[in-house]
């Protein structure tokens, strides 16, 4: 069994541990930021395919102490060396580049980390077979991550090769598609969706794909794991059409015009993180005016934002996404109490 790593954002680890446990993955170990767990090549494929949460799937080669860039460049050298799974996963066809981050170790340059590992590879990989790969910095076809935590050095298999959340033949958004994912993964099922505010997020096409089944990845067309050694291409083909999704969808409107025509919706969205605190103020009377049996999940950007909707949420989860820092808001507002006033309107 490999033991698998998706990384995610700070704030969904348990919505990420429920998705990779729907995909088949075992032993489910939640950390921050991540979520661990193992399985064979099918559940690294189907968490690629199906994974709207995760950031990035690793499969974990070896560990060893490294306090030196030398025990890091040997240590390297004898993971590929002494374990004949490592050894066939980096032969020397293709190219293979290492990306490292360092913290809280006595190594703490990460571009020199980086160098040493790959030559302990190519170094493993001559010994093997007298020939080895060409090492690149950018865009290799095998990629390695390498973590330095604490004087010990972790190597892992990129199988993503790209952020998760790059979605195929969509533009570009202010929040990204793991975080729209959230909200999707907050809001539960609805027959009819809205996002006043579409320019910000993909909420309500993460939505769709959830009520789908449609993996989110499931037509990006590269994957290191394709060029690996022994891969299973007529396997890879089943994981990937069951990834294509035949389930429900939902009505979707535009306006608050026709939401307000409409009981018992769901207003998914990201408001603009410049919003004061008025223009929050004004959402929670028009949500509680127009929108009466609607359920309402969004994201609140910024320390202390959305404190002027002056409702009460049932849901408040907090979440950070690299320079994102905000939280994931849930109300059914058929049932939200007002909140109490602030001390200057007492």
């Amino acid at each position: 069994m490999l033991e698998i790593i998706t990384t995610c954002a700070f704030g969904v680890e348990d919505l990420l541990e429920d998705e990779l446990t729907a995909l088949g993955l075992q032993s489910l170990v939640v950390v921050d930021g991540s979520v661990s767990g193992s399985g064979d090549w099918s559940a690294v494929w189907r968490a690629n395919m199906g994974v709207r949460l995760g950031r990035r799937v690793l499969v974990q080669l070896g560990v060893w102490p490294a306090s030196t860039l030398d025990e890091l460049r040997a240590g390297a050298a004898e993971l590929v060396t002494r374990d004949p799974i490592v050894a066939g996963l980096l032969d020397a066809e293709g190219t293979v580049g290492v990306y490292a981050t360092c913290s809280d170790s006595k190594i703490d340059y990460a571009g020199a980390a980086s160098k040493a590992a790959l030559q302990g590879v190519l170094d493993a990989q001559r010994a093997l077979t007298g020939e080895c790969s060409l090492g690149v910095a950018r865009d290799p076809e095998l990629p390695l991550r390498l973590r330095i935590y604490k004087n010990q050095a972790t190597l892992l298999l990129d199988t993503s090769g790209a952020d998760l959340d790059d979605r195929p033949k969509r533009g570009p958004r202010p929040v990204r598609a793991t975080m729209a994912a959230a909200l999707a993964e907050v809001a539960g099922p609805r027959d009819v969706l809205f996002d006043p505010w579409p320019e910000e997020s993909d909420a309500i096409q993460e939505w769709l794909d959830r009520a789908a089944d449609r993996g989110p990845n499931v037509s990006r067309e590269r994957w290191p794991f394709l060029g690996l050694p022994g891969h299973d291409a007529d396997a890879f083909r089943v994981a990937w059409t069951a990834s294509r999704g035949t389930g429900r969808g939902a009505r979707v409107i535009t306006t608050w015009e026709e939401a307000a025509r409409v009981r018992g919706g769901l207003l998914l969205g990201c408001p603009p993180a410049d919003w004061p605190e008025e223009r929050w103020r004004e959402l929670g009377v028009r949500l509680k005016k127009d929108l009466r049996g609607w359920r309402a999940v969004l994201l609140a950007r910024g320390l202390g934002t959305g404190r002027g909707l002056r409702l009460r949420p049932k849901i408040r989860r907090q979440v950070r996404d690299g320079k994102l820092f905000g939280m994931i808001l849930g109300l059914d507002l058929n049932e939200v109490p007002p909140a109490r006033p602030h001390r200057s309107e007492r």
